[in-house]
């Protein structure tokens, strides 16, 4: 229900204050943020069993970001604890790196805030003194805000999809 606007007071002055008044009460009603949503992108895939050298995972990322969080599940795996091995390697920066996590339990979800560049490879593998068949592994991987494209939309045309969903 709309209500009609009456400004108060007999004389300019008076009504002009009244205008202000309003003015301010329409201003704080009036949100100052609008928040946007920044996909992330799931990677996941199952193995039986490791390679050779212990791979299970490998991807290239062609935009900076980072990883936010993992998941792993082995199927089969001894008491012993097993080490991911995440190794970053550039073949642009002619770079590399590698971040060890030892892991006891047969599946967990890591938080992480893992910075990845453009160009980047990633490779994960295991090591465990004894083997480990049935792996899965997923992450969430965050392009970096600077890298996303922008669209521009009126106040209204956010209002309205808002509505439509």
């Amino acid at each position: 229900m709309k209500r009609e606007l009456k400004f108060q007071g007999k004389t300019v002055e008076e009504k002009l204050a009244s205008a202000e008044l309003i003015l301010q009460r329409m201003n704080r009603k009036l949100s100052t943020k609008v928040i946007g949503i920044l996909p992330v992108s799931p990677i996941f895939d199952f193995v039986s069993f490791p390679e050779s050298d212990g791979t299970v995972l490998k991807r290239m990322f062609p935009a900076e970001g980072s990883i936010t969080k993992a998941c792993y599940y082995f199927g089969t795996k001894g008491k012993e604890p097993v080490d991911l091995i995440f190794t970053v390697m550039n073949p642009i920066k002619k770079s590399s790196s590698t971040t060890t996590f030892t892991v006891k339990k047969p599946a967990d979800v890591i938080n992480l805030d893992f910075a990845v560049t453009s160009g980047d490879i990633l490779t994960i593998s295991l090591s465990s003194e004894t083997p480990v068949e049935g792996i899965w592994f997923a992450m969430l991987y965050e392009v970096a805000y600077k890298e996303l494209r922008g669209k521009e939309f009126l106040i209204e045309e956010l209002e309205n999809m808002i509505v439509e969903e």
